[in-house]
């Protein structure tokens, strides 16, 4: 990929983060400049993230209440009073601290307490069309943890819509 290319799809990508253009524009551009992996590590996100239950509309819990599955859980819970709102809220909470967590291993800052294993070093390597390493991301786990409700919530969407024109 060119510097142009990497320029731009960087600063779409930042856009589609929600960075205005120009601040958008000025990192891609320092970045390419740089060798920083920002396009690299604002892909890994996009997709780790968009793994995460929705939580801006909960009627996928309702409507994986009424499957057919055998999983009688969600059934209970919601006859018991519980708002689907809050079950989608509590699947998303849990679902980014094992993303967080996994983050932690992956990116060498570590999880504490662990298990003791033989071998604990790893990293999240971006390759090339031939699996040539061209960058390391690193920091993926502060940047993948729970912020606040509202950037979820952001985040949540933002994921629906990109599947709502893409697919």
């Amino acid at each position: 990929m060119n510097r142009d290319e990497r320029i731009k799809l960087t600063t779409q990508l930042l856009i589609n983060f929600g960075w205005g253009e120009d601040s958008a524009k000025s990192t891609a551009i320092q970045s390419a400049d740089n060798g920083e992996p920002v396009l690299e590590t604002y892909s890994f996100h996009a997709l780790a993230e968009s793994l995460l239950a929705p939580i801006h509309d909960s009627s996928w819990i309702t409507e994986r209440d009424s499957e057919d599955d055998g999983d009688e859980l969600i059934s209970r819970l919601l006859e018991s009073g519980a708002d689907s709102g809050d079950l989608a809220k509590f699947a998303r909470l849990m679902q980014r601290q094992f993303l967080s967590n996994l983050a932690c291993i992956l990116d060498g800052s570590g999880i504490y307490p662990s298990p003791d294993v033989a071998f604990e070093d790893f990293r999240v390597v971006a390759v090339d069309d031939d699996s040539n390493p061209i960058a390391t991301l690193e920091d993926l786990h502060e940047e993948l943890s729970f912020q606040d409700w509202e950037t979820e919530n952001e985040i949540s969407e933002r994921y629906a819509n990109s599947q709502d024109t893409d697919g």
